[in-house]
């Protein structure tokens, strides 16, 4: 749990959706009870207040999406030429045959910069 999260590039200051699959312990689809996430650089440090941002109940389903954009994908300092990884972990709990089990699950993508055009 989670079962699959992608992992590509996000291009500075544009937009990124984060597709996360919730899977059982056995594989199977389910709906979790409850989940938040969090964006982080590689050091730890939060980006943009993402810390424990809340799944509301309406929102949680077998499948999600969740757009990050504009300073979720700022590069650090005006960062304009070197790129940077970001951490997407998702945390949260869900019902089991051995009752309520929490999972925890990241993706580690890479934010471009923009390149200049003349």
């Amino acid at each position: 749990m989670p079962g699959t999260i992608k992992t590509p590039v996000a291009i500075e200051k544009s937009s990124y959706v984060v597709n996360v699959a919730f899977e059982d312990e056995n594989g199977n689809s389910c709906v979790p009870i409850y989940a938040n996430w969090t964006l982080t650089d590689m050091d730890g440090t939060i980006i943009n207040s993402r810390n424990a941002v809340g799944i509301s109940n309406n929102e949680l389903a077998n499948n999600i999406s969740i757009a990050l954009s504009g300073n979720d994908l700022a590069l650090s300092n005006n960062n304009a030429v070197r790129s940077e990884k970001r951490i997407f972990t998702i945390r949260g709990n869900y019902s089991s045959t051995y009752g309520t089990l929490p999972f925890t699950d990241q993706v580690i993508f890479t934010v471009q910069p923009l390149k200049s055009i003349s």
